[in-house]
This record gives structure tokens, sequence and C-alpha cells, in this order.
């Protein structure tokens, strides 16, 4: 059921453990102790018809949208998304919300929550436009590139992706 899905060079590596309903579970495995893998997050994708404020808390209490820090993640968000639209046989344009939006008092973009590291982007061509609005949607293009885009945050219906910490077996949630 495991099954290795990214081709890291450090001692922590993406691992897809599984889905389950919308979800898909990310986990950090230690290559160099290959037993201490830990699940660190569920990802999920879930369709709102208003407001994306609050919209991950509404599946999970301590969920948000997801933030995306490297290739790996970006990877495996599009592939959940492909994988829920074939599903679904849903004929429409691959999209979804992440967790990234314009924040007028520091005059720059940030991961909800106010977390301010964006090292890692997707932009499409003549993007970020505040003009187009301050959240920012992925879209997948026809040859499968995902991109970042400008949208209103107002804009419905939407999908977006989730994150949320998971349970592990030595720690419960409760």
């Amino acid at each position: 059921m495991v099954e290795d899905t990214a081709n890291a060079s450090s001692s922590q590596k993406l691992m897809q453990i599984g889905t389950r309903l919308d979800f898909v579970a990310i986990s950090a495995k230690n290559v160099t102790k290959p037993s201490q893998t830990r699940l660190t997050e569920l990802v999920g994708y879930r369709s709102y018809p208003k407001s994306l404020s609050n919209a991950c808390n509404r599946i999970r209490q301590n969920s948000r949208l997801a933030h995306v820090s490297n290739e790996e993640e970006h990877e495996a968000l599009k592939d959940l998304a492909v994988t829920t639209y074939e599903e679904l046989e849903n004929p429409n344009p691959i999209h979804y919300h992440i967790g990234l939006s314009y924040n007028d008092e520091l005059g720059t973009y940030t991961w909800e929550g106010g977390v301010e590291d964006i090292t890692f982007s997707k932009w499409d061509t003549n993007y970020p436009d505040l003009s187009k609005g301050k959240c920012v949607r992925a879209e997948v293009k026809s040859n499968a590139e995902v991109v970042w885009r400008n949208v209103p945050c107002s804009k419905a219906p939407s999908k977006a992706m989730c994150q949320t910490i998971a349970c592990d077996t030595d720690n419960y949630c409760s």
C-alpha cells in the first residue's frame, strides 16, 4: 500500500500512504531509518458553495487551506485533484484553491495563518496579477501542467485543497 512518489535526495521523502474518500495521506520517511515513517498530514479535496473562509475547518478542526512548499506537494495535490475529477467523470476544467492570498497589511502574499515563507511558486505567465483577485487558485492546463492564478476570494462555487495534521500510532488525536 505504501508507494514512493518522490525522488528526493535528502533524508526525507514524501510518500503516498493511500487514499480514502477525497483525502490523501502524506508522510515523511526517514531514509536512514525506514521503520520511522510518520504520517504528517492529510490533504482533502472538497467543493465549497460560497466563501473559502473557514471552509477547511468544516471538514476537521484545525484544518486549513493547503500550503504548497515544494514540487512533491504540488504534484501530490495535482494527482489528487485529477483522480477525484476522473472518478466523478467531471468534464469541467480542474482547479482548486490553495492557502495563498495577498495580504494588504504586509504588502505581500502569505499562506493561510500568516505564514510568509513563500520559497516555492508555480505562477502562470503574467501572474501574479492582483487586478484578477487576491486569492490563489491552482489550475490544471490541457498539457497537465498546473499553474497558479489570482482569482477573487469570493468566487463561488469553488474547490479547495485542505490539509490537517494527521494522527499517528504514538500520539493519538483527541
